[in-house]
């Protein structure tokens, strides 16, 4: 891997960037000014711009919050969110029906499907899941024996958010990932529908303009077990921001390699925070 200062280094020669959002341009709260220059740059080179996120909200949600705290409409091209690849995935089976897990935040993504909603896990079909009940806290103890009843009764997981961790500000709070890996550890058949899974990368390749290949394209993400790993196991180079999800684990190459070595993953290239 290749320490850069800037995303100006690596950008001859690609057409495309697949980005993250979370702990890449913004942490949950404000934007990170070196990554709203990166984005103007990459609109004056030309550069195809996909907002890749494992949000479990459709990409016209995702669109209105990072509008909020200043990523405007301009700076890129299109979102592909979990949340739309999850929806897209349960209206395939038009007909079955889903137990949802998640806050109430979460309720546009269940807006307009076309599956019928039940309030009783030993009717559903799926379980749907894009993070924790408000209510319930962020202890995936309390979720054991409720997950063992689907276990029992073989019903397959829907992840509508992988990532099993992330920072709001100052707060590390679990996600969606988090229960699916505890209900895959249990026994029990999870969809894992967003990165570092294949059907993510697709879903970009198929909005992609058509001359382009993916030698390339450049994947930034933060999190080397889904942003890094997905985007390497497509072929595809990547950029690691190390001050993300991982930040704690150092920025240094010394001080990295450790912990990649660990996961056996590496990223092509990587610098501490996303700039031009």
């Amino acid at each position: 891997m290749q320490e850069i200062n800037g995303l100006r280094e690596i950008i001859p020669g690609k057409k495309a960037i697949l980005c993250d959002l979370w702990g890449v341009l913004h942490n949950g709260q404000k934007v990170f000014p070196g990554a709203l220059r990166a984005l103007s740059s990459l609109r004056e080179n030309n550069t195809f711009v996909i907002l890749l996120s494992n949000s479990p909200k459709p990409a016209n949600v995702v669109r209105a919050q990072i509008k909020k705290i200043g990523i405007n409409e301009d700076l890129f091209d299109v979102i592909v969110s979990s949340g739309d690849i999850a929806r897209e995935f349960l209206g395939q089976t038009p007909g079955s029906s889903f137990f949802f897990i998640g806050p109430e935040r979460d309720y546009p993504t269940l807006e307009g499907l076309a599956n019928p909603r039940t309030q009783d896990l030993r009717a559903a079909d799926f379980i749907l899941c894009t993070g924790f009940f408000e209510d319930w806290g962020f202890d995936p103890r309390q979720y054991e024996a409720f997950l063992s009843a689907g276990i029992e009764r073989k019903i397959p997981f829907i992840c509508a958010n992988p990532d099993l961790e992330v920072d709001i500000g100052d707060t590390r709070m679990l996600c969606a990932g988090t229960l699916a890996k505890n209900y895959e550890g249990l026994g029990g058949t999870v969809h894992w529908l967003g990165k570092p899974k294949k059907i993510a990368y697709q879903k970009c390749f198929e909005i992609l303009p058509e001359n382009v290949s993916p030698s390339e394209i450049l994947a930034i993400g933060d999190n080397l077990e889904t942003d890094i790993l997905g985007a390497n196991a497509m072929a595809i180079e990547n950029l690691f921001i190390t001050s993300g999800v991982h930040g704690h684990h150092g920025s240094s190459k010394e001080e990295l390699e450790p912990f990649m070595k660990t996961l056996n993953i590496w990223p092509t290239y990587f610098m501490t925070r996303l700039d031009w």
